[in-house]
């Protein structure tokens, strides 16, 4: 069942308010009325949205803000999540996505900045680069999917597993991988 949107235009307001510098444009505009109608369509496929868990959605990007590009899919994935936190409240704290599936995993990292949902990110040496070694390698995200891939290959193979990058390692640092190619020194 599709959700009720009547309350859109109310919520658009506000959000635009709440966000002058995400690079949105005006509901009156002609951009503006194809943008807000394509996000109407889609965030009127999920199911039990209300004006309540996209005002929460709205204001969680205030604490983690997306990049333009990727405002809207950050505000649905925040609004879902609101969704389906309210829906496994009713239903006793059972959650519905399941992080132990590829499907549940995958659903719970659309929106992730860094690997888009995919489970993987590209890491880069520090420099100095050894010889014979990748200036750059995938690693696995720390989002649901990433943390999932994981698990499945330290299950599988983990001599293999212990070759593969953990992001999570790398944000903790020290390590001999960085995020941004562009860094040289490692603050610590």
């Amino acid at each position: 069942m599709k959700a009720s949107l009547e309350f859109l235009p109310i919520f658009l307001r506000e959000h635009l308010a709440r966000h002058p510098r995400a690079g949105l444009p005006a509901i009156e505009s002609k951009e503006g009325g194809v943008v807000y109608a394509s996000w109407r369509k889609l965030l009127g496929q999920i199911e039990g949205l209300d004006y309540d868990a996209l005002t929460i959605a709205s204001e969680r990007l205030i604490v983690e803000p997306a990049s333009d590009k990727k405002h809207f899919t950050a505000l649905a994935a925040f609004a879902a999540e609101v969704v389906l936190a309210k829906e496994a409240a009713k239903r006793g704290g059972k959650p519905r996505q399941d992080l132990s599936t590829h499907e549940g995993s995958k659903a719970a990292s659309l929106g992730c900045e860094r690997c888009h949902g995919g489970g993987l990110v590209t890491v880069f040496r520090r420099p100095p680069v050894p010889e014979r070694c990748p200036p750059a390698v995938a690693a696995h995200c720390v989002c649901a999917m990433g943390r999932w891939m994981r698990r499945r290959l330290e299950a599988q193979d983990p001599v293999l597993a212990r070759r593969v990058v953990d992001l999570d390692l790398v944000l903790r640092g020290p390590s001999d991988w960085v995020v941004d190619p562009e860094f040289e020194r490692a603050p610590y």
